[in-house]
């Protein structure tokens, strides 16, 4: 994560912390989504959504692993 977005994190609660990075992460997944769309088609396209998927909920467990 840039250090932008580190920034954006500091002096936040940690409710604040998770609705900032959901937000990131939303943000970060339509547009991928978007560009998908114009790009790949087909099997290939659900394949790399499938993909991407998997790595945000991995991302997203080793997130939490690293707050606990």
């Amino acid at each position: 994560m840039p250090q932008k977005h580190y920034r954006d994190l500091e002096g936040k609660t940690p409710e604040e912390q998770e609705a900032l990075r959901q937000q990131y992460f939303d943000s970060f997944r339509e547009g991928m989504e978007k560009t998908l769309e114009h790009e790949i088609d087909g099997h290939e396209r659900k394949m790399t959504i499938i993909g991407l998927i998997t790595l945000g909920v991995f991302i997203s467990v080793l997130g939490l692993a690293v707050w606990l």
